[in-house]
């Protein structure tokens, strides 16, 4: 996988240590290894939110039930993401892997997310029942991102499997594919429209 290294618990610990983010006023200070790599202007309603610790405590919490093989941890200026990864799984010929996706910033670019998924070479899904969070840095997010994990265990990902399992060798319309996602509601929310120019 490109861009990935083997797992190695201890050099992504000292990694992950070397974050500090601190609210100085009406601005974020992140630093990296002392050195300060970007500051930004927030609210009073922003939540300075602990990614050194989340990190930590969910890489902790996902080793209980998964066996990490490989991640891949990137800091650009105010943004944070890992991505773990875990044991394959192979679905009509394709080859997955069990992963986990934690997305901070501190730049007010991105909101904080935590999700699992299979992954492949060229293709992802993301969204499991009781598992995931995407929520901007206001008053609470702490206890959003807690609230996250609560279903991540060993069963986390058979519901997908089964899923992807169920569609091999069968014929799949792009337009049904679109009414799924957007629903079928009389207004569709304008979320329902984001996820389907994502997908």
């Amino acid at each position: 996988m490109k861009g990935f290294k083997n797992y190695n618990k201890t050099e992504l610990f000292n990694t992950i240590d070397k974050i500090s983010i601190e609210k100085v006023g009406s601005q974020v200070v992140t630093k990296f290894d002392n050195r300060v790599i970007n500051t930004s202007n927030v609210s009073n309603r922003y939540e300075i939110f602990d990614i050194v610790k989340y990190l930590k405590d969910k890489i902790e919490l996902i080793e209980k039930n998964f066996t990490i093989t490989k991640y891949n941890f990137r800091l650009t200026r105010g943004q944070q993401s890992l991505t773990l990864v875990s044991d394959s799984v192979e679905i009509g010929g394709v080859e997955f892997h069990k992963s986990f996706y934690i997305l901070n910033s501190t730049d007010k670019s991105r909101r904080l997310s935590f999700n699992a998924g299979l992954k492949s070479d060229n293709f992802y899904t993301i969204g499991m029942n009781n598992v995931g969070m995407n929520k901007k840095h206001l008053t609470g997010v702490t206890q959003a991102a807690e609230d996250a994990s609560v279903g991540l265990n060993g069963e986390t990902f058979d519901e997908q499997i089964e899923s992807l399992q169920s569609l091999v060798g069968h014929r799949i319309h792009f337009s049904k594919l679109r009414q799924i996602i957007l629903g079928d509601k009389e207004e569709i929310p304008q979320i329902n429209h984001r996820k389907f120019f994502c997908f």
